[in-house]
């Protein structure tokens, strides 16, 4: 009689191990479901901010100046992202919809001119990122050679490499010589090559000048050229060594000029520049 009892009570005891164990492992598996359902819903809510609110900064830099024939009117600049060339960014019009999905996030983290700039022509979408690539080339060149930029590893053999990079922007101003020199600046976005320029340049009266007051004249000029935001549009210097003068036509999209160092009335220096955007 007290085996059989003791038997009973042993399997009251397993079925009642078995039922909590049950009501543990059920409560887990709800608070498992739970916690996927909460991560699923922040993780999307998070995803949609932080898209948004880099927003800005894509359009600004991530967005390729790539420049391609199409049906843009006038300069023909199409903007397209860093992934495949066929993935252009989607129409203007299509971000308000999304805005529309995502009130709260757009009215709390995205700035009303950005939605504004969605709805801008491609004209002057184009003309924003011209300034945008212009700003950077004046900002490249004045912390290289005007800068005293340090010098890189020749990308070339005998060739004086100066670079600079901000973010997915990159330039390199390589070139050959000293006092008679030849080179070229390029601007890369996202591993693109997106512009250029060649010069050459020469002391064409070495009576005159020699090449290193030269280069002390026209670091002088470009500096005072930089600080103004712009390498192009042309100016005058006057300095000890010489007298200055750059003359260009065009924009950053397209361009050539020269400039030139005048000595007693004298052209003693002088250098020929062309450049513009690539177009693949």
């Amino acid at each position: 009689m007290s085996e059989k009892l003791a038997t009973n009570i042993a399997m009251e005891v397993n079925a009642a191990i078995s039922r909590i164990m049950s009501v543990i492992w059920l409560s887990l598996l709800v608070m498992f479901l739970l916690c996927s359902i909460y991560v699923r819903m922040s993780t999307g809510i998070f995803s949609s901010w932080l898209a948004f609110k880099n927003l800005g900064s894509r359009c600004a830099e991530s967005v390729l100046l790539r420049r391609r024939r199409c049906a843009c009117p006038r300069d023909r600049l199409c903007i397209q992202t860093r992934k495949a060339p066929s993935q252009i960014i989607r129409k203007p019009r299509q971000l308000p919809q999304a805005a529309e999905r995502f009130p709260l996030i757009c009215s709390s983290y995205v700035p009303i001119s950005l939605l504004y700039r969605y709805r801008m022509s491609h004209e002057e979408t184009a003309m924003l990122d011209a300034r945008m690539l212009n700003e950077f080339i004046v900002e490249a060149k004045a912390a290289t050679y005007v800068g005293g930029g340090v010098p890189r590893l020749p990308c070339r053999p005998g060739a004086h490499d100066i670079g600079y990079d901000r973010g997915d922007w990159r330039y390199l101003d390589s070139y050959f010589g000293g006092t008679d020199f030849a080179g070229q600046e390029v601007v890369w976005f996202a591993d693109e090559p997106v512009w250029a320029m060649n010069y050459f340049g020469c002391v064409v009266a070495p009576d005159l000048i020699e090449g290193g007051a030269a280069g002390a004249v026209i670091k002088a000029a470009l500096s005072t050229m930089y600080r103004e935001g712009r390498f192009l549009g042309g100016m005058e210097f006057e300095h000890a060594f010489g007298r200055y003068i750059d003359r260009s036509e065009g924009g950053c999209e397209r361009f050539s000029g020269s400039e030139c160092i005048m000595v007693d009335g004298r052209k003693a220096y002088e250098l020929d520049y062309r450049g513009g955007l690539i177009i693949p």
